[in-house]
This record gives structure tokens, sequence and C-alpha cells, in this order.
């Protein structure tokens, strides 16, 4: 069985008494793989990489089960576990109950339970497909509950992939055991904070910020010309020989975008509305900043305590964290 891993990039969600949502569930991530690799081949998320792509990525390499890890956020008081499937999926809503289960066997919190959504992980893969809010990362208890239960936790996703499965679970390896790269990387992933687009323009890849299999074909033949290993993932080393005068400075910023504007900004900017559950049309994350996009912007601007005009800048782009 094929699983895909999708753990939070969100960076600018920080956890009570320090780190971001990316940084641990990232962590958990890294176990969860290195358990589910006894037994299943795993397929995992760039940090880079987009909503968009790693459902392509998830497609394309015809995945068996997709699991989106994050942790929630509210008011600092909030707490609980609760799992995410697409409405209508029964296979999608058995994976969430294995999850929870499983969850809830180490959980001292609340049980928030399983809900449908419409959220773009959910939704937009082929295989059967979860978001797990693992607790709140503003609340004292639960963001000190998940720290000190990393191990744990990311044994107990890879115990409910096996249940779903009918796989019994091997033995926990030793903790610390981790490795942060893909185990199977057919399609290539960006592996670094650098923007995709910013690859495919130096590689001759169709700039559109989708980390798909014409993108890891070129970044083959330009390692391979540059005395890389030629395996298609955009790490450091590649980075380094590819942006030299860059490498130690940070990405480049996005771009204000409004109504008219199209493009891969574009796409970023709806794929992280989505996520947070503001649509932008029955078109998705198509790069076309339109009326819808418009209305969901101004939405979340007001949400956010923004000023509310539909313009995407920089204080938007910080509260999106695309």
């Amino acid at each position: 069985m094929k699983i895909y891993l999708s753990p939070s990039n969100q960076n600018d969600n920080p956890y009570w008494g320090g780190g971001t949502e990316r940084q641990w569930m990232n962590a958990i991530c890294d176990v969860t793989q290195r358990e589910l690799s006894k037994t299943q081949t795993v397929i995992r998320a760039g940090l880079t990489d987009t909503l968009a792509s790693r459902a392509t990525q998830a497609n394309n390499n015809k995945a068996d089960l997709y699991l989106a890890i994050h942790s929630n956020g509210a008011n600092g008081t909030a707490r609980g576990t609760e799992v995410f499937y697409a409405a209508g999926s029964t296979n999608g809503q058995r994976f969430a109950q294995a999850i929870n289960k499983r969850i809830m066997e180490i959980y001292p919190g609340p049980n928030r339970g399983l809900k449908t959504t419409s959220l773009y992980e959910t939704k937009t893969p082929n295989a059967p497909a979860c978001l797990v809010e693992i607790a709140f990362h503003d609340n004292p208890t639960d963001a000190q509950w998940i720290k000190n239960n990393i191990e744990a936790i990311g044994v107990a996703l890879a115990k409910a992939v096996n249940d779903y499965a009918g796989i019994t679970t091997p033995a926990p390896s030793a903790p610390g055991i981790t490795e942060s790269k893909p185990a199977v990387n057919t399609t290539g992933h960006n592996m670094t904070a650098r923007p995709t687009a910013d690859i495919q323009r130096l590689v001759g890849a169709t700039p559109d910020g989708v980390y798909g299999p014409d993108t890891t074909a070129k970044v083959k033949v330009w390692q391979g010309a540059n005395s890389l290993d030629p395996d298609g993932v955009w790490g450091p080393l590649s980075d380094a020989k590819g942006f030299p005068k860059a490498a130690a400075t940070a990405p480049t910023a996005r771009p204000t975008i409004s109504k008219g504007s199209k493009g891969e900004h574009v796409v970023a900017a709806q794929n992280r509305l989505t996520a947070l559950g503001y649509s932008v049309g029955k078109a998705g994350a198509d790069g076309d900043f339109g009326n819808d996009t418009d209305k969901a912007t101004r939405a979340f601007q007001k949400a956010k305590g923004l000023t509310v005009d539909g313009i995407i800048g920089p204080a938007t782009w910080g509260k999106l964290g695309a």
C-alpha cells in the first residue's frame, strides 16, 4: 500500500511555549514515516509544496491513502483532537475512525470526534483522505502535551494507517531514527524554502509552482549537468549550486495581488484561503483572482482584523502563511 504524508507547512502558527505548527507536525511526521516505511511505501510532501502540488503528487503516484497532519488554533482555551474527511467518502470515514481511535488512546484531552469537510486536502486527492488536528497549539496544556509526545503521536498515526490497511504494526523503532527526505520520490520534491517557480525557471520548466513530473525530469537533467546526484529532489546542495548568490538569503517575497491578478501567487493564496475555510468558488485554486477570491479575501481580512480591501499585500500574506 502507498501512503502520502502531508505534514503542515504553516510556519506562522506559533506554539504556546515556542516553536511552530510546521516544526512540530514535521517532527511527528518523521516518526510516522519511519514506522510506516517498515511495511508500506511512503511519499512525503516537501516543506514548501503547495496544497495543489501535494494533491497532484499523491494522485500522480497513485497513493492509496492521504494523511494531512496538523494542529489546531483558536482562543487559547479550546482543547481536543478531531479528524476531518470528505463528505460521502465511506473509506475516508473509516480511515478517520482509525486515526481518532489511536490518538484518543494516548491523548488525555477531549475528543472532538469526526467531521466532514470540503477542505482541499480531503476533497482533492483521489485516495481516501483525512486531515487530523492533533490538539490545540495555542492552549498551554495541549501544546506541551504535543511536544512531550512526538514519538507516541507519530507511532499512533502509523498504527492508524496499518489498522485501516489490515496490517499488523511492527514494534516501534528506537526514538530519534528519523529521515526528513521522502522515502519514495518519483515526482520529486522541493525540500528548501526556495519558491518552486524560481527553480522551474532555472531548469527550464513551466513556472506554475507545481513540482510535478515535468519539473522533476528537468531538475534531474540540470543536476546531472552540474555534477549533482540526479534524483529530482531540490535540496540544499542543488539550491546552493543553482542560486549561489542567494543561498544565504531569504526566499523571494510574495507580490501584492488583488482582483484581476493571475498566476502562481494567486494559486498559493487561493489554496491557503480554501484550507482556512474560505471558499474561492467552484473553480477552486485556478490562478484567477476573481469575484469569489475577492470575497474570500475580504472575509479573511475582516476575521483577522486587517484592512478589508481585498488586496493581498505583506500583512495579509503574513496571516495567510503562504
